[in-house]
């Protein structure tokens, strides 16, 4: 089994590592590229490539959409050029400073647009 596996974001944050397929239908080997997904839970399956790559993204290049189910899930989230006192956190549905940690910052339009969002642990 792979061993570089990388933490990524969709509806829900798995593991995943590229490994592609190889599938015989009777004459020669054709290989598949794909993905293999760690869940949460230790389940461990095997995504197409075009298909995991439409559901999701790395942590390290998260859309807004993607920093924002990490920010439900409990993790801090900040764009690169801020400090680390300019993380997000959200509680409970409400954006909150976290035991005087993180710093809450206004948000502007070009962050939510942004695709760098980094989700920090």
């Amino acid at each position: 089994m792979p061993d570089e596996w990388r933490g990524y974001w969709g509806t829900k944050r798995v593991d995943a590592v590229f490994s592609p397929k190889v599938i015989t239908d009777g004459s020669s080997p054709s290989e598949i590229a794909g993905y293999a997904v760690r869940y949460p839970d230790g389940y461990i399956s095997w995504s197409p490539q075009d298909v995991f790559e439409a559901a999701y993204k790395p942590e390290e290049a998260c859309n807004f959409s993607g920093a924002l189910a990490a920010m439900k899930a409990g993790h801090a989230i900040m764009r690169p050029q801020w400090k680390i006192t300019e993380a997000w956190v959200l509680v409970e549905g409400i954006v909150v400073e976290k035991v005087c940690r993180w710093r809450v910052s206004s948000i502007r339009l070009c962050d939510i647009l942004a695709v760098d969002w980094i989700i920090l642990p």
